[in-house]
């Protein structure tokens, strides 16, 4: 997933920040400034709530800015002089009393709103560029973050990857199911051969016709006695 920083703040005195609610896209660059030069500690894009910051007058001082590809600017803040820096004391009588020194050695955090059309960010001296650096390295990292989202502020996010056919086929072809066994029935037919009934064979078809016959010379005699009578 990518970053998500929930609330950030400048790392210098004078600057007021008040925490907006939503997230969005914002750009952090640490910087430092020792033995009279500025460098840059790190940098990246995350998911924060842009704090409303409340800059300095527009008369002097350090200003920071970010810029667009075309080179117009896309967000200025005046930060006025952190190396003055003011501090409170507490007195014995309970007073409060302000304390402003000079340091010679600063870190800082520098955010400006992010999209993908903003591509470098500059910290300035009365006109003269202090410190600049450019966001695709952050930009790049960002985008190479799997969230399951496809950001349309990244040009090359890997969650917005075009599958091949063969995956996109693969996605959306259901598995066919397991065939299960099915059982096998085996008829069993039995050879053995059926006896022939006893009304079937030679002697009991003859007993008949004698039968037949005996009964048929008892009629004609039965029949002749009557008609001598």
């Amino acid at each position: 997933m990518k970053p998500v920083l929930v609330f950030a703040a400048i790392a210098f005195a004078g600057l007021g920040l008040t925490a907006a609610t939503s997230l969005e896209k914002i750009a952090l660059v640490q910087v430092t400034y020792a033995d009279g030069q500025w460098s840059e500690i790190d940098e990246s894009i995350i998911q924060a709530s842009m704090p409303k910051q409340l800059g300095f007058p527009e008369t002097g001082g350090l200003r920071l800015q970010s810029f667009f590809e075309n080179g117009s600017a896309a967000y200025t803040l005046f930060l006025g002089n952190p190396f003055r820096q003011t501090y409170e004391r507490f007195l014995e009588n309970g007073s409060i009393e302000g304390q402003t020194v000079t340091v010679d050695e600063l870190n800082l955090t520098l955010i400006v709103p992010y999209s993908k059309e903003v591509t470098r960010v500059e910290l300035q001296d009365n006109g003269s560029v202090l410190f600049s650096t450019d966001l695709a390295e952050a930009t790049a990292f960002y985008c190479q973050i799997p969230d399951g989202v496809c950001d349309e502020d990244c040009s090359e996010d890997v969650d917005c990857a075009t599958p091949t056919p063969e995956e996109a086929v693969a996605s959306q072809t259901t598995p066919e199911p397991t065939p299960t066994a099915t059982p096998t029935l085996t008829a069993q037919v039995d050879t053995t051969p059926i006896p022939s009934s006893p009304a079937d064979t030679p002697a009991t078809i003859l007993t008949g016709l004698l039968a037949l016959i005996v009964a048929i010379l008892a009629y004609a005699a039965l029949s002749m006695l009557t008609h001598k009578k």
